[in-house]
């Protein structure tokens, strides 16, 4: 059984990850990492658990479970609360067992998920910028999931499961905003250069580099 947790930072639920892998059988995987990430490693896992703390994204993470044909769970916050790791993997091994995953249908795909946010002043040229950013992750083995929006049209719902979120570097002002109001996504502005050129190849490569995509 693989199971992943995934909470706003990774940090407490490293501490339920570790409480869990007390309780695993032989060949069982368990590990935490922060929301945003899961797009990208969705594919390599059967379960993902969602912490309390998160609530407000569940139903996004269960639409991109659902896709992947991975089960989604979320953990009570009394069983989070007492880092109850065998409840909760007691739990997740309930949930797979009742609901086997579909491993040939998973295997039919090579293609890795990613989301990526992009927010400018209207959100009219980041969306040129968007299409760009697609087709140069499906280089990289990406099937990327890119819209544009304003800054003002941010939501909780629209950045959730977002790996990260750019920002035009005609709004590189509200970077603290933006950072304040979405705490559990990265948010990174680009280079004027790269903006203006739409150099989408730099920009992903930039950060592919540096969250190891």
């Amino acid at each position: 059984m693989k199971i992943l947790v995934v909470c706003a930072g990774g940090i407490s639920t490293n501490i339920l990850a570790e409480s869990m892998k007390n309780h695993a059988e032989s060949g069982d995987i368990i590990k935490a990492l922060p929301s945003y990430m899961l797009q990208s490693v969705i594919d390599d896992y059967e379960v993902v658990l969602v912490a309390p703390q998160i609530e407000y994204s569940y139903e996004t993470i269960q639409d991109l479970c659902e896709k992947h044909d991975v089960r989604c769970l979320l953990v009570s916050y009394a069983d989070y609360g007492h880092m109850d790791g065998e409840t909760v993997i007691g739990l997740a091994r309930q949930l797979l067992e009742e609901h086997p995953v579909n491993r040939n249908r998973r295997g039919k795909s090579n293609m890795k998920q990613l989301k990526i946010t992009l927010a400018c002043a209207g959100g009219v040229s980041t969306s040129i910028l968007c299409s760009k950013l697609i087709s140069e992750g499906k280089a990289h083995g990406y099937e990327v999931e890119c819209k544009a929006y304003s800054t003002s049209a941010l939501t909780k719902e629209i950045v959730a499961g977002s790996a990260v979120i750019l920002l035009g570097p005609q709004v590189m002002y509200m970077e603290d905003d933006v950072v304040k109001h979405f705490p559990e996504i990265p948010v990174r502005v680009m280079a004027m250069t790269d903006y203006g050129t739409m150099n989408a190849k730099k920009i992903f490569q930039g950060l592919s580099d540096e969250f190891h995509w």
